[in-house]
């Protein structure tokens, strides 16, 4: 196992423990996530903009997959389940997600996350 894998696998853990310190300790300075059509520098600010959202959610890691990107960096996509609770306290499972991890000297330097839970969410209150 590559440890881009093992770093991926290691900070999943640490945001599904909600130790966001623990997970920065896997970025880059300069560090990028890009969602919904958003962009975030921070992890806390991701985290600010999913609150409205859902109580919490937890991934179910399933399959992920390593490769070589043009400019030598490592590339991790990463994909399963979630589940979780809505903040209207509904309960969600199955909702399909896929990440993309990009490296740059062993730290992740992007991450762009997509999935389904869009088709599922209730319509946010105003």
């Amino acid at each position: 196992m590559s440890d881009a894998i093992i770093t991926v696998r290691s900070f999943l853990a640490a945001l599904a423990r909600r130790d966001l310190d623990a997970a920065e300790e896997w970025l880059a300075p300069g560090f990028q996530l890009h969602v919904a059509g958003q962009r975030f520098n921070s992890l806390a600010s991701f985290a600010a903009f999913s609150k409205p959202r859902q109580q919490r959610t937890k991934k179910n890691l399933d399959h992920w997959d390593y490769c070589r990107g043009p400019q030598g960096n490592d590339i991790v996509y990463a994909r399963g389940t979630m589940e979780g609770e809505w903040n209207n306290g509904e309960r969600f499972a199955g909702i399909y997600w896929i990440d993309r991890f990009q490296f740059h000297e062993g730290r992740i330097t992007r991450l762009d996350i997509a999935s389904d839970m869009a088709e599922f969410r209730p319509t946010l209150s105003e």
